[in-house]
């Protein structure tokens, strides 16, 4: 797991180069907010439950940036944050991320 979370992380940092001269800026910071989702996908793996929950806040600002507050393609992360925030014991805000994934579908 902690080699995934590297090469995510390393691919992270190409992606934000990129999107800081691309044309396609939007392009690569999808690229940056997906793999920002798959630390956080390790961190869950992990029993990393704050920081999981903070990679997959991080990426959902990124998408929401992008997006719109309520697209589809957003909610396995969201769904992901809610189980995060369940397992840090924070209940309130994960019910608030399981809410906002109803509005997104």
């Amino acid at each position: 797991l902690m080699a995934s979370q590297a090469a995510f992380e390393d691919a992270l940092i190409v992606y934000k180069l990129q999107a800081s001269k691309a044309r396609q800026k939007a392009h690569w910071l999808l690229a940056s907010a997906e793999a920002i989702s798959n630390i956080g996908s390790v961190q869950l793996k992990r029993a990393m439950y704050g920081p999981a929950s903070k990679s997959f806040s991080e990426a959902l600002m990124i998408q929401r940036e992008l997006l719109g507050g309520h697209h589809p393609i957003m909610i396995p992360i969201m769904d992901n944050l809610g189980y995060a925030l369940s397992k840090n014991q924070m209940l309130v805000a994960a019910v608030e991320s399981y809410e906002e994934m109803l509005h997104a579908q």
